[in-house]
């Protein structure tokens, strides 16, 4: 688990750790899930990935359009690290359903989990 603490830095609970906040009445475990594990999607060989789509959602923007924007912020500050953008950022094109059945095509981005910690903290 990723928290930005007050002197902006990143910090990273030990791997198999999650931090958990108190709460008198107890409720379920996933009705205190982040919002960011609740739109997490695993690939078929167990990866896990974000949708930019749905990130973009979550922090607030109205528009994908603009989100693109810290997307190729993020990918150009992975090549600046020595990491190939293209291990982190995969640009896909999905389907969705409009209207009577019909089709239509749209483009994403999945987000691998190797660079999650990275974007979370150097773009949002």
């Amino acid at each position: 688990m990723v928290n930005i603490g007050q002197e902006g830095k990143c910090k990273v609970a030990p791997e198999g750790v999650q931090e958990t906040m108190s709460n008198d009445n107890e409720e379920s475990p996933a009705s205190h899930a982040s919002p960011f594990e609740n739109i997490r999607k695993t690939t078929a060989d167990g990866g896990e990935y974000w949708s930019a789509r749905d990130l973009a959602k979550i922090l607030g923007y109205t528009e994908y359009g603009k989100f693109k924007n810290a997307i190729q912020k993020a990918e150009m500050a992975c090549d600046n690290s020595g990491q190939l953008a293209s291990d982190h950022f995969a640009h896909v094109s999905d389907m969705i359903q409009v209207g009577k059945g019909a089709k239509r095509k749209i483009e994403d981005v999945h987000l691998y989990t190797t660079i999650k910690l990275a974007f979370f903290c150097e773009v949002a």
